[in-house]
């Protein structure tokens, strides 16, 4: 089960926690960030990433 964790929407300026979210992974150069990516709440197309740990993102990501 996904834990809940926290966003920050930069446009409103507001915190929001939320258990909808998913895991993305981007590489820049040689370097890979691991992304928690949530919808914003009454924002249609709109989203907030998070940072999070690469222990963290292997342990969530949904299998495929």
């Amino acid at each position: 089960m996904k834990e809940e964790l926290e966003f920050f929407d930069i446009k409103k300026k507001i915190k929001f926690k939320t258990m909808d979210w998913r895991i993305e992974t981007k590489v820049a150069g040689n370097r890979t960030r691991y992304f928690a990516v949530a919808p914003v709440p009454g924002e249609m197309g709109r989203e907030a990433w998070r940072i999070v740990s690469k222990e963290f993102a292997d342990k969530n990501k949904m299998p495929m």
